[in-house]
């Protein structure tokens, strides 16, 4: 019957999935739309729709894969006026896209409904996603905090239930970058003890090549523990993920293993060659509209595309990444001076910092490591991790990146 043949056009589409035969996968999930209307099976349409719009997402069709959540909202109304619980997996995925092209007020809005709607339909894949999702955003509005709360939220769900991998993947990435963010990279190594990846195991397109998290955190290691770290190796598994991605057609994939081979480069002190990657990496990302994948990198990546803004031909697209930057800047200390002023009719008083700690703060806005800053200044590492504290301490921040963003205004 048509319900049948729908749920194996679906199945079919995930076997193309797992296989990353991307054009496969998208011809089945229309296939089992249109079955899924012709049986008038409303959920069945609209996650097919969802879905293909996701897989749009993966290979840069960013505003296509809008239109084509917005045709599975479309579809998911009941005759009154209300969106059916189903609604929530095309809004999360939205919302996701949204906060790619910098569109993050209406990346929450479609988040939160998604999420709403999805706990209507007990959807657990689509919560873990939607609050990951979510804490994405406030990652790039640079509220570590809201990060936080969400990823917890997640948390409730994969503790209590099987969650596909691909889902697993992204609320991965996004705790890595919570707690490197923090500058807590024993948390990150020890995920990395029970993650079960290997530097040269095998690439699975089921989990979307998760093993791009297993090389941001050896990337991170290298930066502060370089002794530790074979650069060569993690440039290898960066080439292998390059490989995989670009042989299915994944673009954010592809843009993702640059950024991240510019960061390599960059943490084995080879600025020079770190500006090849990023450049090729720009020229895939700037027909598509992405912003994001970029400034979610922070103040490393910022440095390097200041370094190549006078010598590159995407002068244009790195004035507007950097103009994003700044603007999510003042937005976040916007937001903060809201929310303390809120708190108490005055807004609090900072201590002064010391002539050498602003020193040292004016180095962490930079891409030099707590080792290079120490040198910089000809003092020990203690010396320089002690001051780090008393900065975080009077600034109210808990990490580097805070530091920065907060320090714009004193310095």
């Amino acid at each position: 019957d048509d319900y049948g043949r729908g749920t194996s056009a679906i199945a079919l589409a995930e076997t193309h999935r797992q296989g990353g035969n991307l054009a496969a996968m998208e011809m089945a999930y229309k296939e089992a739309r249109l079955i899924a209307e012709k049986c008038n099976n409303m959920p069945m349409a609209v996650s097919a729709l969802a879905y293909m719009a996701y897989q749009q997402a993966k290979q840069g069709r960013l505003y296509e894969a809008i239109e084509t959540n917005q045709a599975a909202l479309d579809l998911a109304v009941y005759p009154d006026g209300r969106f059916a619980p189903a609604a929530g997996l095309p809004y999360v995925k939205m919302g996701d896209v949204l906060r790619e092209v910098d569109d993050l007020e209406n990346a929450l809005r479609c988040l939160k409904e998604g999420i709403r709607l999805c706990r209507l339909w007990g959807h657990a894949d689509s919560l873990v996603n939607g609050y990951t999702h979510l804490a994405r955003v406030h990652f790039t509005q640079g509220d570590l905090a809201g990060v936080r709360d969400n990823l917890n939220k997640a948390e409730e769900f994969t503790q209590r239930t099987t969650i596909d991998p691909w889902a697993i993947c992204w609320y991965d990435d996004c705790r890595l970058r919570l707690w490197l963010a923090e500058g807590d990279l024993d948390a990150a190594l020890k995920w990395v003890k029970t993650s079960g990846l290997k530097i040269d195991g095998a690439l699975s397109y089921i989990r979307d090549l998760d093993h791009v998290n297993l090389a941001r955190v050896l990337i991170a290691q290298c930066f502060h523990q370089p002794s530790k770290v074979d650069l060569d190796k993690v440039l290898v598994l960066l080439d292998r993920l390059l490989s995989a991605s670009k042989v299915v057609g994944w673009l954010s994939r592809s843009i993702d293993v640059l950024i991240l081979r510019t960061l390599a480069f960059h943490a084995g002190s080879r600025s020079e060659t770190a500006l090849e990657p990023l450049e090729e990496a720009l020229s895939l990302a700037e027909p598509s509209g992405y912003i994001n994948i970029f400034l979610d990198e922070g103040p490393p990546l910022e440095y390097l595309l200041k370094q190549l803004a006078n010598r590159s031909q995407k002068m244009d697209y790195i004035k507007k990444l950097l103009d994003a930057s700044e603007r999510h800047q003042m937005d976040h200390q916007a937001t903060t001076r809201i929310t303390r002023i809120d708190r108490q009719s005055n807004p609090p008083h900072i201590e002064t910092l010391t002539h050498r700690e602003e020193q040292v703060l004016k180095l962490l806005t930079t891409e030099l490591s707590v080792p290079d800053i120490a040198e910089e200044l000809g003092v020990s590492v203690t010396t320089v991790r002690t001051h780090i504290r008393h900065i975080f301490e009077k600034l109210d921040v808990h990490s580097r990146y805070e530091a920065v963003i907060k320090g714009r205004n004193l310095l």
